[in-house]
């Protein structure tokens, strides 16, 4: 959530988390004692984990639709597949 005073003037201010006392003016909840720790740290890394994400997009995007070659071609597992008749000699 960004918190700039003039929109575009701090950018990196959406990537602190703040899980300590001074973070109860903006949560409105008590954070960072311990009653606090099942509710907050849960909640805290599920959203560092959603910004380190979508601050990636666009590179994970770019790994799930590249092409990725085959490690090996099917001469290696062919004999063993079901109804494939292997050659004696």
């Amino acid at each position: 959530m960004d918190k700039e005073k003039i929109p575009g003037d701090a950018p990196y201010l959406k990537d602190i988390h703040v899980y300590n006392p001074a973070g109860f003016v903006s949560a409105g909840v008590p954070v960072g004692d311990v009653p606090s720790m099942k509710r907050d740290i849960p909640a805290v890394v599920r959203r560092i984990s959603r910004d380190l994400f979508l601050g990636d997009i666009d590179s994970h995007a770019q790994r799930l639709a590249a092409d990725v070659p085959a490690e090996f071609d099917e001469s290696l597992y062919a004999a063993s597949l079901w109804g494939r008749e292997t050659s004696s000699a």
